[in-house]
């Protein structure tokens, strides 16, 4: 094994999976930043409080308390009814949507 990790000589193709693993960690982590950065500029438009319910939101989602279409009903509720910076606000479900599956988003 080379000091990169990745075994020299045969076995190529063991290289090359390792290799896909390291792209698609790479993507994954991109995707979580993007979200993160997504979140934080949420979280300054409708401020704390209005953004404390979108968590708790979140939170039911991944506990498996919400399907999609009901997280995405109910984040899309949360963002048009923000009482700080409406139009922003209702501006961010968009930006939302591409979070979600793709068989998920309307294209209307």
């Amino acid at each position: 094994t080379g000091g990169n990790g990745f075994s020299s000589g045969s076995g190529g193709g063991n290289t090359q999976k390792k290799l896909r693993n390291i792209t698609s960690l790479g993507a994954t982590e991109q995707r979580r930043h993007v979200a993160q950065d997504y979140l934080i500029h949420v979280r300054d438009v409708i401020g704390s409080k209005h953004y404390l319910r979108l968590v708790a939101v979140l939170k039911r989602y991944h506990e498996g308390d919400l399907d999609v279409p009901l997280l995405i009903e109910h984040i899309t509720n949360l963002l048009q009814n923000s009482p700080n910076n409406p139009k922003e606000a209702e501006a961010l479900v968009p930006k939302f949507l591409t979070f979600v599956p793709q068989i998920f988003r309307s294209d209307k």
